[in-house]
């Protein structure tokens, strides 16, 4: 609400909270840089298929050091999915569900780590939902937003990076891996095909 309101002055808070709990048109979940952003519901496919692979090789590269492997995480991810089949939950009660199920290296995971939900998160399976009082909830995004459509990882980070010069440039490569938290490895061709 602050960033919105520092960029547009004439939208308020109870436009903003309208705008993500009652009409849905923003969605409030990680992305850039893996952190917290408010995102066009209708572009949510498109944010998260340009940032997924990235963000979830960082997230298992980490779990991996601590003794999680692939099959835990989509463990993590089925038990979240499964908790919040009857709606939105908070990050307490997804935890406490989770170190039910979860094996060693998750648990270290789940003692240390802000949350049990990140892998959900990085996949597009879950979003923010309405808060409880100071606390704020989650929820599947198969039952809070549209149907989305599936969207190329590529094509994704092509809108991504128009979108971004369109806003920013001039600009390169570079500038755009800072803003996006996307390596070199995946901007510099992304802006080679721009020209």
């Amino acid at each position: 609400e602050l960033s919105l309101w520092t960029r547009r002055r004439a939208t308020t808070r109870a436009q903003v909270k309208a705008a993500l709990w009652d009409r849905r048109e923003l969605v409030k979940t990680t992305s850039m840089r893996r952190t917290l952003h408010l995102l066009p519901s209708s572009d949510f496919q498109m944010y998260i298929a340009a940032m997924r692979d990235w963000s979830m090789t960082q997230t298992q590269n980490l779990l991996t050091r601590i003794g999680a492997s692939a099959k835990h995480v989509d463990t993590m991810i089925a038990v979240v999915m499964e908790a919040l089949a009857d709606g939105p939950k908070t990050q307490q009660d997804l935890l406490a569900r989770a170190k039910t199920k979860a094996a060693k290296g998750m648990r270290t995971w789940l003692k240390y780590a802000w949350s049990a939900m990140r892998p959900a998160i990085l996949e597009g399976l879950i979003v923010y939902g309405p808060p409880r009082g100071a606390e704020a909830t989650f929820v599947r995004v198969d039952q809070w937003l549209p149907k989305q459509k599936a969207v190329d990882p590529r094509d994704a980070q092509v809108e991504l990076a128009t979108r971004f010069l369109t806003a920013f440039g001039p600009a390169t490569h570079r500038d755009f891996t800072k803003w996006s938290g996307l390596p070199t490895s995946v901007t510099k061709p992304v802006f080679d095909q721009l020209g």
